[in-house]
């Protein structure tokens, strides 16, 4: 699905943004004063995040209307479906800008875009979020012109001149985006020796070093839509809240940064669909984390067959997981058990336990007899596979990616 998007960035370097987003795979670029239009599907934003050394931030367009007055522009707010964006823990802000806009007061129309995302909210779960207009984890842009508003939602959270890496700063420091772009501009190339004898708090030559290194800006900071990417690699909701078992959060942590990149990009694509679930409830602790925050995780080579097949069984796809037993806290106990089966899945069809899938059973199958099995859920003797097997999802497996979870499963230690 196609976004519209919208990076602003320091006056004069429009033309260069424009030329990294082309770079970065946008579509439809267009340059106009004090930023870049462009389009692209959602995982776009997060490369735009981290890759941009331009860009002063990522707005994702949410909303063009035509307005008259303030109830006009409460009424488009009003209208978007803000619940299936974010929830009411996390808190928002509203930033406005304006030209030729003949409304009394931009403050007022601030106020009732406010008013029309908490009444929203209201409506539908009884509560609303808060403000914060410092640390806000939503902030929401609106742009007014004579007739028209655009409405943002921005992905990027603190502005993208903050990299991460400074921890003091000079006077009036220069800010990274305007410092990276005016090296563009001076024709500057990696590979060719940089002087700056007043270089106050280092802030070309930091750049510089990152471009020659070719390290990404946004690398060494956090962004507004990691909340969700935290969620499932870290088991941590935004409002601080453990998710419990049986989200095999173990297996997760390991789930490379494209991978989840992808995941997200598709659930912000989704059809929203309203339905009421019950409260979780556990007979044992949760644990205070699942361990220490996850870093960068890189791709695994799919040149590495065995290697790869963990990673599709494991955090790609977690069939050890669905097929490991419950240990102690009722997560699986791919540690001790790793894909000896034994774990039981409730549902209309009544219970199902899942089957040991290491050599100690798999081995009476053929490779061929095994690739059938899973893709179509027919075993040699006739019978079928039970739910929840999501067999028409694994029917799509591409060829080489079958080769390689049957080359992992018959590496795996016969339990």
């Amino acid at each position: 699905m196609t976004e519209n998007f919208f990076s602003p960035c320091p006056r004069g370097l429009e033309a260069i943004l424009a030329n990294e987003l082309a770079t970065l795979g946008a579509q439809e670029v267009r340059a106009t004063d004090g930023g870049v239009h462009f389009s692209g599907p959602f995982l776009l934003s997060y490369h735009v995040n981290l890759h941009s050394r331009i860009a002063s931030r990522v707005l994702w367009r949410v909303a063009m209307a035509d307005y008259r007055s303030e109830q006009d522009i409460y009424g488009t707010v009003y209208a978007l479906p803000w619940a299936d964006w974010f929830d009411t823990t996390r808190t928002i802000r509203v930033n406005m800008a304006a030209i030729k806009c003949p409304l009394k007061s931009l403050d007022f129309a601030t106020l009732k875009i406010k008013d029309a995302v908490c009444d929203k909210f209201r409506v539908l779960t009884g509560e609303r979020p808060s403000v914060d207009t410092h640390t806000p984890d939503i902030r929401i842009h609106a742009f007014l012109e004579q007739s028209r508003m655009t409405l943002y939602v921005d992905t990027s959270g603190d502005a993208l001149f903050k990299r991460g890496v400074r921890q003091y700063t000079n006077v009036a420091p220069l800010r990274e985006n305007l410092a990276a772009g005016i090296l563009h501009l001076a024709g500057w190339q990696p590979g060719t020796p940089l002087l700056d004898p007043m270089c106050g708090s280092g802030t070309f030559l930091i750049e510089a070093a990152l471009m020659s290194l070719n390290i990404a800006p946004g690398i060494n900071r956090g962004f507004a839509f990691e909340k969700i990417i935290t969620a499932i690699r870290e088991g941590r909701r935004p409002d601080g809240t453990i998710i419990g078992p049986p989200m095999p959060i173990g297996l997760y942590r390991g789930m490379s940064d494209n991978d989840v990149g992808a995941i997200v990009a598709y659930l912000r694509a989704a059809k929203p669909v309203r339905n009421k679930v019950p409260k979780s409830e556990y007979k044992v602790p949760l644990p205070p984390s699942y361990g220490p925050p996850v870093g960068k995780v890189a791709e695994v080579p799919r040149t590495d067959k065995v290697a790869y097949g963990r990673y599709l069984a494991g955090p790609a796809g977690h069939c050890i997981g669905c097929h490991s037993p419950p240990g102690p806290q009722g997560a699986p106990d791919i540690d001790n058990k790793l894909g000896a089966g034994g774990f039981s899945f409730f549902g209309p069809w009544g219970t199902s336990v899942s089957t040991n899938i290491t050599p100690s059973n798999l081995s009476k199958y053929s490779v061929a007899e095994l690739k059938k099995v899973i893709t179509t859920g027919v075993r040699p003797d006739g019978s079928r596979l039970k739910p929840p097997m999501a067999i028409p999802y694994y029917a799509k497996i591409p060829p080489a990616d079958l080769d390689a979870l049957v080359a992992y499963l018959r590496s795996l230690p016969p339990k």
